[in-house]
C-alpha cells in the first residue's frame, strides 16, 4: 500500500507471530502491547529472525527508527529469500526515515534482486533515486549560488579596498601638500626675517657711516682752526 505524499511504502511481515489477534493489534495501532508480546517471545527465542523483524516493524511505526534498524539487522540472517527481501525493504524504509538516502537506495536494490516482483520496493527505489538526483541538482545550484555570492563578496571587498586605498592616497597627497605649503611658508618667513635683519643692519650701518662722516668733518674743522698761517711782511 502506497502512502500519499513523500512517505514510503511500509511492507510488514509479522512472521510466525502473525496470528489474527497480533495482526489486529498492529492494524489498530496497539503497538505497546504488541511490543511486549515480541519481547516475551524473544526472551525465549533470542535468535528468532521473524520476531526481530516484527519487533522492528512495531518500533518503526512508533517512530523509533534507530531501534527499528537494529532489530531489522538482526533479521537479515533469515534464509527465506522473500522474507530476506522484506527485511532489506524495511531497512531501506528505516534508512529513508533517518535521511540516509544513499544507503536506503542500496537496500531497496537488494530487496528487488531477491524479489523482482516486489513492485513496492521498485517504487521506493525509483522514488529515492529521483530524490537523490534532484538533491544533487539542488546542491549544485546552491553551490553555484554560493560561488556567485563569494565572487560578489570578493568583488565588493576589492572595491572597498580600492576606495580605501584612494582615500589613503588622497589623504597622503593632501598631507604632502600641507607640508609643502608649511615648508614654503617657513622659507618665506625666514626670507622675510633675513631681509628685515639685513635692513636693520643696513640702517645701523648707514647710521654709523653718517656719524663717522660727521665726526670726520668735526675733526677737519678743528684742525682747520688750529693752523698758523705765514705772516705778511
Amino acid at each position: 500500500m502506497r502512502i500519499a505524499g513523500w512517505a514510503l511504502i511500509l511492507f510488514v511481515v509479522v512472521g510466525s507471530l502473525a496470528a489474527e489477534d497480533t495482526m489486529s493489534m498492529f492494524k489498530n495501532g496497539r503497538y505497546d502491547e504488541l511490543l511486549k508480546k515480541y519481547e516475551v517471545t524473544l526472551s525465549h527465542h533470542p535468535e528468532m529472525e521473524e520476531a526481530h523483524f516484527g519487533k522492528g516493524a512495531v518500533l518503526y511505526k512508533k517512530g523509533e527508527i534507530e531501534e527499528a534498524l537494529r532489530e531489522f539487522e538482526k533479521a537479515i540472517t533469515i534464509k527465506d529469500p522473500k522474507k530476506k527481501s522484506a527485511v532489506y525493504y524495511n531497512i531501506g524504509n528505516a534508512l529513508f526515515r533517518a535521511n540516509r538516502l544513499e544507503e536506503s537506495l542500496k537496500f531497496f536494490r537488494r530487496a528487488i534482486e531477491l524479489n523482482p516482483y516486489d513492485y513496492d520496493a521498485k517504487y521506493n527505489y525509483e522514488f529515492v533515486k529521483r530524490l537523490l538526483k534532484n538533491s544533487s541538482k539542488q546542491d549544485q545550484k546552491n553551490k553555484d549560488s554560493d560561488n556567485k555570492q563569494q565572487d560578489k563578496k570578493k568583488e565588493n571587498e576589492k572595491k572597498q579596498q580600492s576606495e580605501e586605498q584612494k582615500k589613503r592616497e588622497k589623504s597622503e597627497s593632501k598631507k604632502q601638500q600641507q607640508q609643502q605649503q608649511q615648508s614654503s611658508q617657513s622659507q618665506e618667513n625666514a626670507q622675510k626675517r633675513n631681509k628685515k635683519v639685513k635692513d636693520q643692519y643696513k640702517t645701523v650701518l648707514d647710521a654709523l657711516n653718517e656719524n663717522e662722516k660727521k665726526m670726520l668733518k668735526e675733526k677737519l674743522r678743528f684742525k682747520s682752526k688750529g693752523i698758523v698761517r705765514d705772516r705778511d711782511w
